[in-house]
């Protein structure tokens, strides 16, 4: 019985694909693979109020939720922080000399969705 040769390229042409293919498929969960995206974020301090001066004053975490429903609690180095008039060393809040108030805020990002948050922190009058 003879094969035609069409046939038998098209057959290994399919199988070469699906060779190539599947593995990408599997590795990258298919076609109707979702992934969750961070949707809000909260800036959660140990403390909202510090006293000025104050080294490691607080320690900042970044609440965040995604699209499929679940959180998650992130410090440094999986989220950044800021501070408007105080210094942040990783998740370490250090307060300002003076007081008053300070913004402190949080970043996250994953799967190209970035989230921000802000957070206001009052900051105690140093009394020695």
């Amino acid at each position: 019985m003879k094969v035609n040769s069409s046939w038998g390229r098209t057959v290994l042409a399919l199988s070469a694909i699906a060779v190539i293919a599947a593995p990408g498929l599997v590795l990258g969960a298919g076609a109707t693979a979702t992934y969750a995206t961070p949707r809000t974020a909260q800036v959660i301090p140990a403390s909202t109020s510090v006293t000025a001066g104050s080294v490691n004053a607080s320690f900042l975490q970044l609440f965040v939720t995604f699209s499929d429903g679940t959180s998650n609690t992130f410090s440094s180095p999986t989220a950044t922080f800021g501070a408007v008039k105080g210094t942040v060393s990783g998740s370490q809040y250090t307060a300002p000399s003076t007081s008053g108030f300070d913004i402190v805020s949080g970043t996250y990002s994953q799967n190209s969705v970035t989230v921000k948050a802000t957070r206001v922190i009052t900051i105690l009058p140093n009394i020695t």
